[in-house]
């Protein structure tokens, strides 16, 4: 009898971040092109902070594996054109239909990305500069339950955003927009301050 434990979040170095999810997905992109080789267009689902999140740059890596295998992406960008650059990563433009999100309570979500039924991955909240520090995260391998539930939740992102072009994905309107940078540079004061020392045990 074959026994399987939902997936739990831990903690990985910033530094490993990406090697570790570019192998997780191509071993599954391994997996679809072994089971439906040349098959039906397929795709992930991805939300994510930023085109800078180490997922975007690990998807960037398999571009070619990704055309190969006849799979797109769908992907929801909770700060786009926040960042150093606006642009999405070229390698991917051709794979990606993007949608902007308009709402800042995104922050508060997880980066995810979704690879099939079973099979998924659930990055650290939005608000946690990546290049910066490690971060929690969970993959999900065989387990139903939890690609489910991000599935339903790309779903959700999905109706809420704003189509947006991959070459030159345009800021949030100007009130979005202004909202964004308040909500982030408050959540990365709050997340600097010291925790207060207590005594109780």
């Amino acid at each position: 009898m074959r026994f399987t434990t939902p997936p739990t979040m831990r903690v990985i170095k910033k530094e490993e971040k990406e090697a570790q999810l570019r192998d997780h997905i191509a071993a599954h992109i391994a997996r679809i092109a072994t089971v439906a080789p040349g098959g039906k267009s397929y795709a992930y689902r991805l939300v994510v902070r930023s085109h800078e999140s180490p997922v975007v740059r690990a998807l960037a890596a398999l571009s070619h594996d990704l055309a190969a295998a006849n799979i797109r992406i769908c992907a929801v960008i909770a700060l786009p054109g926040a960042e150093r650059s606006p642009a999405w990563p070229d390698e991917l433009n051709a794979l990606t239909e993007c949608r902007a999100a308009r709402d800042v309570r995104l922050l508060d979500a997880h980066e995810q990305l979704w690879l099939g039924d079973e099979t998924c991955w659930i990055g650290d909240c939005m608000r946690r500069e990546p290049a910066k520090r490690d971060a929690y995260e969970c993959y999900g391998i065989g387990c139903r339950e939890t690609a489910a539930g991000v599935s339903r939740a790309f779903e959700l992102f999905w109706r809420k955003g704003a189509p947006a072009a991959t070459g030159q994905i345009p800021a949030p309107v100007e009130a979005i927009s202004a909202a964004l940078e308040t909500a982030v540079a408050a959540l990365q004061a709050a997340e600097q301050t010291p925790p207060i020392a207590s005594t109780r045990h």
